[in-house]
């Protein structure tokens, strides 16, 4: 289990212990024939989706079931229950290893946005993870900005074969055609290392606050160039 994979688990389990934690209270009211405080109902309703949508794919089983179950006109009470159902299922998988890659994850737009996804990685001590979302998402505004700038993001190999440029590649020929400066393709290339070393396991070759710089940084350059 990569650390991304591990910072899922933690955080579903927290969700379904805080579930599990509000049932009594909710069972209490409903044992005495009272109704269902609403305040708790919807914050389980409220954090139950949030945990879905933040630690699965948007096209995946689990956000598809969420989305029928939100579109139903059942009392919100039912809908927990259906939520905490799919919460578990996810909690399940994600614990035998049944669901999509991490490259997957971060190439099926696994977070809303990457960048505030390794911050909060960071947060949690994932620095690791977080390199290699930051990564991801720097390599994927090189390949949006070759495009708004027709550079071919694709190339043919010796055998005949089509396949996808290499981020170093990506970033040489923005540079070649000035788009940006040297200067950003030296800042670029360090980061892409910092990624690369993350990614084969290299764990001791870069530090947490290192991480934290890169990700200011990537942040600062898709800023300066919108894709």
């Amino acid at each position: 289990m990569n650390k991304l994979e591990e910072s899922l688990l933690k955080q579903v389990d927290a969700a379904l212990a805080e579930y599990e934690r509000a049932i009594g209270p909710l069972d209490a009211y409903a044992q005495d024939g009272q109704d269902n405080p609403i305040s708790l109902t919807e914050e389980l309703f409220t954090m139950l989706l949030s945990t879905i949508r933040r630690c699965s794919a948007k096209s995946s089983i689990y956000a598809n079931r969420a989305q029928i179950v939100m579109s139903d006109d059942a009392f919100h009470e039912w809908k927990v229950d259906q939520l905490a159902g799919i919460v578990r299922a996810l909690r399940k998988d994600l614990a035998s290893g049944f669901t999509e890659s991490f490259q997957e994850l971060v190439r099926g737009e696994l977070f809303d946005d990457f960048l505030e996804m390794a911050e909060h990685l960071l947060g949690e001590e994932y620095k690791d993870a977080a390199a290699v979302i930051i990564g991801a998402s720097l390599e994927t505004h090189l390949k949006k900005m070759c495009l708004k700038n027709d550079i071919a993001i694709d190339e043919t190999t010796l055998n005949g074969k089509t396949r996808t440029k290499k981020a170093d590649t990506l970033n040489a020929e923005l540079a070649q055609k000035e788009i940006y400066l040297k200067l950003d393709q030296k800042y670029i290339t360090a980061w892409l290392g910092l990624r690369n070393s993350a990614a084969h396991g290299d764990y001791g070759k870069y530090t947490k606050e290192q991480v934290q710089l890169m990700l200011n940084g990537v942040r600062e350059f898709i800023a300066r160039f919108p894709s």
